[in-house]
């Protein structure tokens, strides 16, 4: 029976689909985008609340543009998109620290390194990882910024050693990543 008591559609499906693309090479990141744009536009013609696209729909998305020639610049701009969506009273679109990783891998990726560095400055403390300084590291990696990795990786040891923030421990990636930045 497909009546609306037994169905609706939601956002749930689009999510999903979205996902696997984001696991495909190839064009799959403008299929993903063109899903996430179809997503808002049911959305927006129907104002049914379970259609609206959520932070896993744009999160999808900006997996499936990580390793994207312009995935740090899409990143960005569906961040932009998602605080936007945030002051518009969707608060199901807030960026998460998931989000926020995806995003910054992107950035770093992507020659933007600078940018994903911002984005770990944002972050609370409390909330930060050597996963996200590595991410950062690993781009400056790429950009062979040995000066602009270690100072990441001192900020990693300050926040152990002065903040006690055992998130941030540096590990054997963490140190690795530094030294093959300076080249």
């Amino acid at each position: 029976r497909n009546d609306s008591r037994s169905f609706r559609l939601s956002n749930i499906a689009y999510n999903l689909v979205m996902d696997a693309w984001s696991r495909r090479p190839g064009n799959a990141a403008e299929r993903a985008e063109r899903i996430l744009r179809r997503l808002e536009h049911n959305y927006e013609l129907t104002n049914n609340r379970l259609l609206r696209p959520d932070v896993i729909s744009y999160t999808a998305v900006m997996k499936a543009y990580v390793d994207h020639p312009n995935g740090g610049e899409k990143a960005l701009q569906i961040l932009e998109e998602m605080h936007h969506q945030v002051r518009d009273g969707n608060r199901k679109a807030r960026p998460d620290l998931k989000c926020i990783s995806v995003a910054m891998d992107a950035c770093a990726k992507n020659g933007l390194t600078a940018e994903a560095e911002r984005l770990l400055n944002d972050i609370d403390d409390s909330k930060k990882s050597e996963l996200l300084f590595n991410t950062v590291m690993s781009g400056y990696k790429r950009e062979g910024r040995g000066e602009s990795a270690e100072a990441a990786l001192r900020r990693m040891i300050g926040l152990l050693e002065h903040g006690g923030w055992e998130r941030c421990s540096p590990d054997r990636i963490s140190y690795t990543t530094c030294i093959e930045a300076w080249g």
